[in-house]
């Protein structure tokens, strides 16, 4: 009896440990970015993780000056809906120009550093030819009198695959009849990241800013761009890069701060895709 008793006992510890009450679930939204969800299995509640950037403007220890000069300098800025952020940049840069102060930095579009790229040029010069056995001369093969037939493989066989099935001969011309490939369906792809200043696009942007400080400007073009943007106001230059880009800013980098917490899911606000 007692041996029931503690093999039943046991069964019941075994299947709560099977089974956490808690499951985390990730899912794929339309834009590609990932969902994190928790799942209570007694209850039945769910939590959605909430990340929300905390340095979306950030300013350096040098751009101290040069922010004050962006908050006290006023200006008017026309609607500009549907522009590409290198447009919006060079129509704000035109109009601080026009302001007279030299102390207002430049704004600019940064992305990482990438690996240079490689100067074809240069690099056929760096490659050595592959050595020829004895001596030989390389062989030309002529593509258009047909395949070239191994040595040991008699016409229309493949080598290495000996349940392949023959390459049919076409009988006016004697050239081989090739099929074009079947395509296969396509492949899920991740959105492309941005890493062009060319690519962002300023949307809901309808009104006109009449005397307002380029400091809320900045944070207007942030609030109305496309795909998510981070803007680094350092000595002389106001950074504008992609989001999740680790970025120089003087002898320190700069990366994004995210602050997270979990978010109740209830029945009544369902989840809307970002």
């Amino acid at each position: 009896m007692k041996f029931a008793c503690f093999l039943w006992i046991t069964l019941i510890f075994g299947a709560t440990a099977a089974e956490p009450r808690f499951q985390l679930r990730s899912l794929i939204q339309n834009d590609g970015t990932l969902l994190h969800m928790r799942l209570d299995t007694e209850t039945g509640k769910t939590w959605r993780l909430e990340r929300v950037l905390k340095n979306r403007m950030e300013i350096s220890l040098q751009g101290k000056l040069a922010a004050r000069e962006l908050e006290r300098t006023r200006i008017n800025v026309k609607s500009l809906e549907s522009f590409t952020l290198a447009e919006v940049l060079k129509a704000l840069n035109g109009i601080l120009a026009e302001t007279g102060n030299d102390d207002l930095p430049r704004l600019v579009f940064s992305i990482p550093v990438k690996n240079p790229d490689i100067d074809q040029a240069k690099a056929k010069e760096q490659l050595v030819p592959p050595a020829q056995p004895f001596g030989e001369a390389p062989q030309v093969i002529d593509l258009s009198a047909g395949p070239p037939l191994l040595p040991g493989f008699p016409p229309g066989a493949i080598p290495g695959n000996p349940n392949a099935p023959p390459i049919q001969i076409d009988p006016l011309t004697g050239r081989p009849l090739f099929r074009p490939p079947v395509p296969r369906p396509p492949l899920w792809q991740p959105p492309r990241r941005k890493e062009d200043v060319t690519l962002f696009r300023i949307r809901n942007w309808g009104q006109p800013l009449r005397e307002t400080s380029v400091l809320q400007v900045l944070a207007h073009v942030l609030n109305c761009a496309d795909s998510p943007l981070r803007c680094v106001v350092d000595e002389k230059t106001v950074y504008f890069t992609p989001e999740s880009s680790v970025i120089t800013v003087g002898r320190t980098f700069s990366q994004p701060q995210y602050a997270e917490q979990w978010l109740e899911i209830s029945d009544d606000s369902p989840i809307q895709p970002k």
